[in-house]
């Protein structure tokens, strides 16, 4: 005999259905073991999910991979080299804009002279390639993450950053832009008065963060 599973009614052992409440019974195999047979669209073993898990890691990995690459700051070493390497890279680039305009500010010709367009055409797109050069080097110099030791230093740094990318490129590119077909005379004074404006308090700020950084005491 064996009982019912829903209303606890006695059944015999071969029966399918109770006689009492029609309910399906548990067939009863050898040694009297009792076997539940599946109804219709009863589910199957759950499977365990590893989704949720999966999702967890990626985001707790990605979110470390940002923190190290843009948040992170650098170490007292890779920050001093990485001044030094922008640096520089800006101090040449200054160097070759310079070069480009200097024969304009101490000309060989008479001051009333027009210049000649082939002339400064040329000087120009030697100058700008050079502005580039110093407003890319900027830029990246401004974004370092500096480590807790230079964080006085960097802001200065990056206030100098922001007027070579600034007002200082700005008065670059107006002196290209006016100076073609001026004369000499008209051409050095504009490039004087870009040479007064680019020496400022955010340069003088920036010199000293860099002279800190490095070390140019000691040197």
């Amino acid at each position: 005999m064996k009982y019912c599973p829903a209303c606890g009614n006695t059944n015999p052992d071969d029966a399918r259905f109770c006689e009492s409440c029609g309910a399906s019974q548990p067939a009863i195999g050898p040694q009297g073991a009792v076997y539940q047979t599946p109804s219709a669209g009863a589910p199957g073993p759950r499977r365990t999910s590893y989704r949720p898990l999966l999702i967890i890691v990626a985001v707790v990995a990605a979110a470390y991979f940002g923190y190290s690459m843009f948040l992170k700051p650098m170490s007292v070493s890779a920050y001093e080299d990485r001044v030094d390497e922008l640096w520089d890279d800006i101090s040449h680039a200054q160097g070759d804009l310079y070069d480009a305009l200097e024969p304009f500010y101490y000309p060989d010709e008479d001051y009333d002279r027009e210049i000649d367009a082939r002339d400064w055409d040329e000087a120009a797109t030697d100058a700008r390639a050079a502005l580039k050069e110093i407003k890319s080097g900027a830029k990246k110099l401004k974004g370092l993450r500096p480590p807790d030791t230079y964080d006085r230093e960097h802001a200065d740094i990056a206030a100098g950053c922001s007027h070579l990318t600034g007002e200082y490129a700005t008065n670059v590119e107006d002196v290209l832009k006016r100076a073609e077909g001026r004369d000499y005379g008209d051409v050095s004074d504009m490039i004087s008065e870009y040479y007064d404006g680019s020496d400022n308090r955010a340069m003088t700020d920036m010199y000293d963060g860099l002279g800190t950084v490095l070390d140019w005491e000691g040197e």
